[in-house]
């Protein structure tokens, strides 16, 4: 079983500090790991940011994830985030084609191939498409269908299901969002939101009118988040009063007092990550990004006063990696 980000050991915690050591170097020497690199063939590399804030403890997991399976054999690049361009390709303009490279978001991505690397890519992004060509895209949300499962084993009444989504998501997001409802005996209403106004108006009209023994809300943070959190600071006064279940994508939401979210084990994830690396070298062969499957070991995050506020009786046997994010007050 993976690792949660705070069951992180004193052993990790060191390796972290390493490298964060490691980074702060790169200011002064910038090609100090490039040149370690540039001559060993076949070199896997991993190439990540440094943000300088709570973003890079999972960064950390996700390498950390990347060592276990790679035995010990990964080269590590850190770019800070502050760095202009021509800098990050200082340090990775020796990194030879014969180089397999994994770069952990998509704007690394992006910089790996602007700096003239052609060889083999890998990206850890968000949502398993590939942003630059040539590159095996793998992601880190969770699928439609592990928040849909999780919905109904946390609300075994719910049948009815509105899904808010922002107008460019793509219409295959929707399209398992529905496969996965019907399979679990729950009817969907789509709503798309195109602005703030589309947001407050649709939201407002369906938490007037939801039926909280039967009813589930999905609001996604891009949403959530429109005119500096407007919408959640609405979302939030009226689902409490109203107890209606919304569920989200965005933990600090939960946090705040939504039902729930899911978050991934980012240890497991570098393991995913990392078969697909091995696979890599062994067929010499990249798989096309739509065929990898959704990473799906994720923790489920409930907000617990929320949830004794509806009288909701969850039962933790029935999940696997099962957080407490808020206390029951």
């Amino acid at each position: 079983m993976g690792r949660c980000l705070t069951q992180a050991g004193a052993q990790s915690k060191y390796r972290n500090f390493t490298r964060y050591l490691v980074s702060l170097c790169f200011v002064f020497i910038p090609n100090l790991l490039a040149i370690h690199v540039a001559h060993a063939g076949n070199q896997k590399i991993v190439v990540y940011p440094v943000y300088h804030n709570d973003a890079d403890k999972v960064v950390m997991e996700i390498i950390d994830g990347l060592q276990s399976q790679l035995d010990r054999n990964l080269a590590e690049i850190a770019l800070d985030i502050t760095l202009n361009q021509k800098s990050s390709h200082e340090r990775l303009g020796q990194i030879t084609d014969d180089n397999i490279v994994i770069a952990i978001t998509s704007d690394i991505s992006t910089l790996v191939r602007s700096s003239g690397f052609h060889g083999q890519l890998v990206e850890a992004v968000s949502d398993g498409t590939a942003s630059v060509p040539s590159s095996v895209s793998i992601g880190v949300k969770p699928s439609p269908e592990v928040y849909i499962k999780s919905l109904k084993r946390i609300s075994p009444n719910t049948n009815h299901l509105i899904y808010f989504y922002p107008a460019d998501e793509s219409s295959v997001i929707l399209d398992k969002v529905k496969a996965a409802a019907k399979k679990t005996g729950i009817t969907i209403d789509a709503v798309v939101v195109n602005n703030i106004n589309d947001a407050m108006k649709g939201i407002n009209s369906i938490l007037s009118h939801s039926d909280s023994g039967t009813d589930a809300v999905w609001i996604p943070n891009s949403i959530l988040a429109m005119a500096n959190n407007t919408v959640l600071k609405f979302v939030l006064r009226e689902t409490w009063r109203k107890s209606v279940i919304v569920y989200t994508d965005s933990l600090d939401a939960v946090l705040r007092g939504l039902l729930f979210t899911l978050v991934p084990d980012y240890f497991s994830y570098g393991e995913y990550i990392a078969r697909y690396v091995n696979r890599l070298i062994d067929r010499h062969e990249i798989p096309a990004s739509n065929v990898i499957p959704y990473f799906d070991d994720v923790y489920l995050m409930i907000n617990q006063r929320f949830s004794v506020h509806i009288g909701l009786n969850i039962s933790r046997s029935n999940f696997e990696k099962y957080k407490i994010v808020v206390p029951a007050k």
